[in-house]
């Protein structure tokens, strides 16, 4: 099975000094027990219900210790300074740093990877962040985060303990398995983005190298760049004519 196109998998992302800040950091803000489970908003409110982000939602800036995340996604660079390992179809070679996870069909294949000499993960620093807070038994359903509210790249960050994240391709069906060990760092762009959708399965543990890993409790980071839709005036009348997407 291909990997889907676009996905870049970051192992290693942050150093085990900067994990343990995040999560004392992070467990020291407000949850949002909205959701079966907790979350933090930052820069925008997400509306699940709606499945939109307002102009009216908007929260602020990302606090220094997200932004700081933000401003290393634009420039490559995480607090462990690893190359990044993108993954390629159909058949790029095995890196040293690539690793077997899984069996018996749960990721049951070797990352293949290579080192990809670009800029950065994002081309512009992420204005929002959602932290999940993910308990053994919890998941989330298969989805593509909103195209009409956010841009082209998604980024996550784990924290905490490892998971299992499914993802399917519509017509034919296709399925895809990477396992994500805490501060491992997984990009979507491309068709990963747009086309695959993604989501955890809600159990309390998962199948890796032929064995069952009991599931902890996992923290996730996801950013994204916000879209929203704006009303630009007429050049002639300052009516409303034209309607577009502009990024905030």
């Amino acid at each position: 099975m291909n990997t889907p196109a676009g996905l870049i998998y970051v192992p290693d992302y942050i150093s085990e000094e900067h994990h343990q800040r995040l999560i004392h950091t992070i467990d020291a803000q407000n949850w949002s027990d909205a959701l079966k489970r907790r979350t933090q908003h930052y820069g925008w409110i997400y509306d699940y219900r709606s499945r939109s982000v307002r102009a009216d939602q908007r929260l602020g800036d990302l606090p220094g210790w997200l932004a700081s995340i933000g401003n290393d996604l634009v420039h490559q660079s995480g607090s462990n300074h690893r190359d990044h390992l993108p993954f390629e179809s159909p058949h790029p070679p095995l890196v040293a740093c690539g690793r077997r996870v899984g069996g018996k069909g749960h990721l049951s294949r070797y990352f293949r990877a290579a080192v990809l000499a670009t800029a950065g993960y994002f081309a512009t620093a992420p204005d929002q962040c959602i932290i999940n807070d993910y308990q053994p038994g919890q998941g989330i359903a298969q989805h593509i985060d909103c195209p009409p509210c956010f841009g082209d790249i998604v980024g996550t960050l784990s924290l905490s303990s490892g998971i299992q994240f499914d993802m399917d391709k519509p017509g034919p069906s296709q399925h895809y398995h990477v396992w994500l060990p805490p501060r491992s760092l997984l990009i979507m762009t491309g068709e990963s983005r747009k086309i695959w959708r993604h989501g955890i399965a809600a159990r309390m543990s998962d199948l890796v190298e032929d064995r069952a890993v009991p599931r902890g409790r996992r923290v996730s980071l996801t950013f994204r760049n916000v879209i929203i839709e704006t009303e630009i005036p007429s050049a002639t009348n300052n009516s409303v004519s034209i309607s577009s997407r502009e990024r905030l």
